[in-house]
């Protein structure tokens, strides 16, 4: 199995798990939703929202241009970096749920490196974007104006910004 295969195989288990993981959250548990958005004002959430969707596109972009035009060497070293993307992602959800509910701060602690580690990971993706061959010039300039929200979202709203407007339970 080439590396390409094996990391678009690793990217979909991820999605699939991390995906999961918010259905689970917000549909088993409709009295914490409110809970789920940590404080971020009202006046604030429509923008994160929009965000969310130029993130998950973004995302989407990016990974599709990487496993397009990535060298063999590249898409190994890739793996670290979506590895830091999507298992905390998996995990934040579930995280946050049990905190709003027991308020241990040992999860709290948990959940802000959940999030940090999301945040490192996109931010690796931008040099990868970057080391896409001259003959792809166009390709990292689109990779990286999808980044660009992918990682205001993992490394600036919700690693710094939704932790400090958390409302703590």
């Amino acid at each position: 199995m080439s590396a390409r295969t094996k990391l678009f195989a690793w990217i979909a288990i991820g999605g699939v798990l991390t995906l999961g993981s918010y259905v689970w959250g917000v549909m088993g548990y409709p009295e914490l939703r409110d809970g789920m958005w940590g404080g971020v004002p009202e006046s604030v959430k429509p923008l994160y929202t929009i965000n969310m969707f130029l993130a998950a596109f973004g995302f989407l972009l990016a990974m599709g241009l990487l496993l397009k035009y990535a060298d063999e060497v590249m898409l190994h070293r890739l793996f670290l970096p979506y590895t830091l993307i999507l298992i905390p992602s998996a995990l934040w959800l579930p995280l946050t749920v049990w905190y709003l509910q027991s308020a241990a701060g040992g999860l709290w602690w948990a959940i802000r490196i959940d999030l940090f580690m999301v945040g490192i990971g996109a931010i690796m993706l931008w040099p990868a974007i970057g080391r896409l061959a001259a003959a792809h010039a166009n390709m990292r300039i689109f990779g990286r104006f999808g980044l660009f929200f992918f990682i205001l979202q993992t490394a600036v709203l919700d690693a710094i910004l939704w932790p400090a407007w958390f409302v703590h339970p």
